[in-house]
């Protein structure tokens, strides 16, 4: 006689991922008027987002826009203060983490101004790449070029889009007064990089930094 026991098989637990954070200060693309002036190079500022359930501790990140270096603090707080330059554009975001689970959850990304001592105007924030973007691979012909421009004092007066097949692309348009370029002729198998300048009312301007795509044979 062959007697079979059927044994009980536990399922797995499966733990939720952390929510996903609400920024609350510095303000999006805004100046921070909190901080504390500590020096002609120094300025503290204090951040601050909404706690999320299941959520054990948070990675902060912050990076300036400049230099793309990145500040990144791990706290079980929800709020903090940290020394940056003055009179900087900056971006920042938060990471949700668990104890339970290696899933993460980020924060949307905020921009905004360091203050800074006798500051009147700020140059615009780098111009954000939306397509295409760093990396992409492309099919087709033509291309659309494709970015956003914001500054704390709407106050963006052009763009001068840069653009061609050496990593120190010439200039392609200048003087834009949009934010995108269609029918961009591209030819396959060929890399291609570009960046844009954005200029204020002041004369003042920022750089988005090299990007690159490639195209395939269509």
């Amino acid at each position: 006689m062959i007697i079979s026991i059927a044994g009980c098989v536990r399922s797995p637990t499966v733990f939720p991922t952390p929510g996903k954070s609400e920024l609350l200060t510095p303000v999006l693309n805004q100046v921070c008027t909190t901080g504390t002036v500590v020096s002609d190079s120094v300025t503290t500022i204090p951040f601050s987002w909404k706690g999320v359930s299941d959520a054990d501790s948070y990675e902060f990140d912050v990076e300036n826009l400049l230099t793309d270096s990145v500040i990144k603090k791990i706290t079980t707080k929800t709020a903090l203060s940290i020394n940056l330059l003055p009179n900087t554009p900056y971006a920042w975001w938060v990471i949700s983490r668990s104890l339970k689970t290696p899933l993460t959850t980020s924060s949307d990304v905020w921009k905004f101004y360091s203050s800074g001592s006798g500051t009147l105007t700020y140059a615009p924030f780098p111009a954000e790449i939306d397509a295409p973007l760093f990396g992409a691979v492309v099919n087709q012909s033509t291309v659309t070029l494709v970015w956003k421009g914001v500054s704390v004092d709407n106050d963006i007066k052009s763009y001068d889009v840069y653009f061609g097949t050496t990593n120190t692309p010439p200039l392609f348009k200048k003087g834009a007064t949009y934010n995108e370029i269609p029918g961009v002729n591209v030819k396959a198998n060929t890399t291609y990089y570009w960046h844009v300048i954005t200029y204020d009312a002041y004369g003042d301007y920022t750089d988005s930094g090299l990007y690159q795509f490639s195209v395939t044979s269509f």
